[in-house]
């Protein structure tokens, strides 16, 4: 008679889903995309994506040297914004070339490299109260959901 094999059975192990929103993912995210702005455009980007289209235009993109969303689609689109080449002979690239070199744009330069470095140290010193944070949203069925 033919001898049976044995295999050792595989354990499926229960896992649980991965959380689909990380908090401080989405904070340095945030960080990154505020200095981008800052950097390119000369604005935080809140008033660079509602101005002009959720909001009327405020002081938070009042000089000439910020732009919206709003003024780039309208320069886009060939319409005369306030970006349109009777402002600047340069256009777009001489604004962004001014905030660039503006002490503004250089502070941004400066988040955007030293950001990622400084979340991912705070991640590893905030260790022990990510876990206990993290395990009381699990206790509260929020497990799924959301993550420090």
């Amino acid at each position: 008679m033919a001898r049976r094999r044995t295999r050792t059975r595989k354990v499926n192990r229960r896992r649980t889903p991965k959380a689909m929103f990380n908090i401080l993912d989405v904070a340095q995210s945030f960080v990154l995309a505020n200095a981008g702005t800052k950097f390119a455009f000369g604005t935080n980007v809140v008033p660079f994506l509602t101005e002009g289209w959720l909001t009327p235009k405020s002081n938070a993109t009042n000089n000439s040297w910020e732009v919206s969303a709003a003024e780039l689609f309208d320069l886009v689109t060939g319409g005369t914004g306030s970006i349109s080449a009777t402002g600047f002979p340069g256009g777009l690239m001489d604004v962004i070339k001014h905030n660039i070199q503006s002490t503004e744009g250089k502070t941004a330069l400066a988040t955007m490299i030293l950001a990622p470095v400084f979340f991912k140290a705070g991640k590893k010193v905030a260790a022990p109260a990510i876990r206990s944070t993290n395990k009381l949203i699990r206790q509260a069925g929020l497990g799924t959901l959301v993550k420090v």
